[in-house]
């Protein structure tokens, strides 16, 4: 199996346990406007993960338990902390030679999504309630 079915298999399951998200089948009709990018870069790999407004506003409130006053800085501690929580079990179970100290991660809105800028990753889409999240992996 390679690492990004691995992780692929993960985020799903963590998705699913801690936010309450079932992965469904893709749309018949799909769109790829992310505005948000949440990274980790770790010595042993990179994991992005992309989404639209709409699903990190949903995940972000599945997470907070709240759905009123969710402000940009919410989003994006939310962000931060679901690539952490990725990268921690993805050391775990993956990575034993690892240190364990995890670099911070890093989240920004982007205004225009262009596949050019991830041509060096290994990507896969994921969809919740019919709005797509885009993982992508470099292992280094």
């Amino acid at each position: 199996m390679s690492m990004m079915t691995n992780l692929r298999d993960l985020i799903s399951k963590v998705l699913e346990e801690m936010f309450f998200m079932i992965e469904e089948t893709p749309p018949d009709d799909t769109s790829e406007n992310y505005q948000y990018e949440s990274v980790i870069d770790d010595p042993f790999f990179t994991i992005k993960i992309l989404l639209g407004k709409e699903l990190a506003m949903e995940i972000t409130t599945n997470f907070l338990g709240m759905e009123d006053d969710i402000e940009e800085e919410d989003i994006h501690d939310c962000l931060k902390e679901i690539v952490n929580m990725f990268a921690g079990n993805f050391i775990g179970d993956y990575y034993p030679q690892h240190d364990k100290l995890i670099p911070i991660p890093e989240t920004t809105h982007i205004e225009n999504y262009n596949v050019e800028n991830y041509k060096d990753f290994e990507s896969t889409v994921f969809y919740y309630d019919s709005k797509p999240l885009k993982l992508l992996l470099k292992e280094k």
